[in-house]
C-alpha cells in the first residue's frame, strides 16, 4: 500500500474537522519534515501529529492536561495511568517527557482515506473521556474535587 503525502493527509483531516465546526488552527512543520495542527474542541485544544518517516501514523495528543507538581502527584499519577489505561480503550494516558505533567494519545494507522469524520469525532470524545477519567481517578486518590475535563 502506498504511503500518503502527510501534507494532504493534514490537509484532509483539516476539511473534516471544518465539517463538524472545529476551529483548526494553521499546520506547522518541524526541521525534520514532521507536520502538526491544533484543534479546539470545547475549549479543550488537542494536537495532531503526523510523521515524515511514517506517512501513515497519525497521533491525537491532549497535551499537558494535569500538572505533576509533588512527587505524591507523581505516584498518585501512576497509579491512576494504570487504571485509565485499563478502563479505556484506543487512548492512553502517560507523563510527558520532564514528568511534571500528563498527556493523553490516540495513535493509529490512516493509509490516505482510511478514516472518516465519523471515526475522527469519535477518536476526539474518547480522548477527551480518557483525561475526564484520569482527572476522576486522581481526585479520588486525593480525596479532593478539583476541577477535571470532565
Amino acid at each position: 500500500m502506498q504511503e500518503p503525502d502527510i501534507q494532504a493527509l493534514a490537509e484532509r483531516y483539516k476539511g473534516l474537522l471544518a465539517q463538524e465546526d472545529r476551529t483548526v488552527g494553521k499546520t506547522t512543520q518541524d526541521d525534520a519534515g514532521n507536520l502538526d495542527f491544533t484543534v479546539s474542541l470545547d475549549g479543550v485544544a488537542v494536537l495532531y501529529l503526523f510523521a515524515k518517516n511514517d506517512a501513515s501514523y497519525v497521533r491525537m495528543l491532549l497535551p499537558n492536561f494535569y500538572a505533576l507538581e509533588l512527587d505524591e502527584d507523581k505516584v498518585n499519577a501512576l497509579v491512576a495511568m494504570n487504571h485509565v489505561n485499563t478502563l479505556c480503550k484506543v487512548a492512553k494516558v502517560n507523563m510527558n517527557d520532564r514528568q511534571d505533567n500528563v498527556v493523553a494519545c490516540v495513535e493509529y494507522l490512516d493509509h490516505g482515506s482510511a478514516v472518516t469524520k465519523e471515526q475522527l469525532d469519535r477518536y476526539l470524545v474518547m480522548l477527551i473521556h480518557t483525561g475526564s477519567e484520569f482527572g476522576k481517578k486522581m481526585q479520588a486518590l486525593k480525596g479532593t474535587d478539583e476541577p477535571s475535563l470532565a
